[in-house]
């Protein structure tokens, strides 16, 4: 029976009132849970306004359902915990960008525009928003001179991954599997879409980097930054390299204090070339992606994004790009499951579980070749291992070890040579 066009029309309604109720169900719990107090405050203000909409003059053209058009008519599909993301990454965005047109005060919080105050200084204010102040900034993003910008950022963007600590850390792993002594160097491939900055400030070793607060493994202590040995970066999937979109990716409503600048990302770029990072346009979803095969393919808070039903895709084609003896990792709001056949989604990314232990829910996930070229098995079926997680999105608060820690990284790990 072919579907009739009504038919097709109910499957969409139907898909988009699904979508609907997870986009604003992850937004409920991050008014809770997220680890930012600012964000948290955003969450909180943004289901307060929308609570107040008449929904019943014209339920089709509201607020909410427009965001939701927003997001389930992009060119790229979005998953809704990614969407929710967008959200207050979008409002962050409009306030570094039209601070002065916006608003000269909001609730009291007077923005400084008289010469000789600094950027941070000025949009920094947003760190001491409460609910009150980002309610009356929501307001005004959703006024008809702003909110139009804002449906199209929220169609149009995607989150970039650049956040220093997090690529430092992915490469302790890598110097702890791979060895310090590596002569010929390594290839690394990062599919963050974090226009190279968190591999070049890895590559240049300018920056002492924040470990986690309790590491009982070590690695993430015990750096040597002057003996990393990876000789060439290769960084894939860019999207418009807009220095402003970077720099709210980069930073929580709270950092912006003592952020740099977003001019400072732009010169951070020239850096490109001198630390032979080769930036690659493309989708890893794609079978004409250009990118090289490498010694160790990262994906930080990358596959997350991607739709459920291709999520494990897109592992299983950055796996055929690595190279005999190399590695990939995943790090992300994923985790393998039992068998290790398949990744699948954390339940909760903060706070604590029933019991109330506090969750290490930002994992790593690693798969394997030999030096033959073949995946390594990982004794219960799949061939994912389980590293462990932190408890924050930074990697800058606890990590706890997974059940295959030891398998890969401990004195009796697998043989890759």
């Amino acid at each position: 029976m072919i579907p009739t066009l009504k038919t097709k029309q109910n499957q969409i309604s139907a898909k988009n009132l699904k979508f609907e109720e997870d986009l604003f169900r992850y937004i409920s719990t991050q008014s809770d849970e997220h680890t930012s107090l600012g964000i948290r405050r955003f969450h909180t203000a943004l289901l307060q306004f929308l609570s107040k909409e008449d929904q019943s003059i014209n339920p089709g053209t509201s607020y909410r359902k427009q965001i939701v058009q927003a997001f389930t008519s992009r060119q790229v599909p979005i998953t809704p915990d990614h969407a929710e993301n967008l959200t207050y990454r979008v409002a962050q965005r409009m306030w570094v960008e039209h601070y002065p047109k916006i608003i000269p005060v909001i609730n009291g919080y007077r923005v400084l525009l008289k010469d000789g105050h600094t950027f941070q200084e000025t949009v920094g204010v947003i760190a001491e928003f409460d609910e009150r102040a980002w309610y009356k900034l929501i307001e005004i993003l959703f006024s008809p001179k702003y909110f139009e910008k804002y449906l199209h950022l929220l169609n149009e963007r995607s989150t970039q991954t650049n956040k220093e600590t997090r690529y430092i850390n992915v490469a302790a792993l890598a110097i702890k599997y791979f060895g310090y002594q590596n002569r010929r160097g390594l290839k690394w491939l990062d599919v963050g879409s974090s226009l190279g900055l968190g591999t070049i400030r890895v590559a240049n070793k300018t920056k002492i980097f924040e470990s986690p607060k309790k590491d009982p493994t070590r690695i993430f202590y015990d750096l040597r930054l002057n003996e990393i040995p990876f000789n060439k970066f290769a960084i894939q999937d860019i999207t418009e390299p807009d220095p402003y979109w970077v720099w709210v990716c980069k930073h929580y409503p709270e950092e912006l204090k003592n952020a740099e600048a977003p001019e400072d990302l732009v010169k951070a770029t020239e850096e490109l070339e001198e630390f032979k990072v080769e930036t690659i346009v493309g989708s890893i979803l794609d079978n004409q992606f250009r990118g090289e095969n490498a010694d160790m393919i990262s994906a930080l808070t990358t596959i997350y994004q991607i739709p459920r039903g291709l999520q494990n895709e897109a592992v299983v084609k950055l796996l055929e790009r690595v190279r005999p003896g190399g590695i990939l990792l995943i790090v992300d709001f994923l985790e393998a499951n039992e068998q290790g056949t398949q990744i699948i989604p954390v339940k909760k990314w903060f706070g604590t579980d029933a019991k109330g232990n506090k969750l290490h829910n930002y994992k790593v996930t690693v798969a394997l070749k030999d030096s033959s070229g073949n995946v390594v098995k990982n004794g219960r079926e799949g061939f994912l291992f389980d590293i462990g997680g932190w408890s924050d999105g930074r990697c800058r608060d606890e990590f706890k070890p997974g059940r295959d820690f030891d398998t890969v990284f401990g004195s009796n790990k697998i043989n890759h040579n």
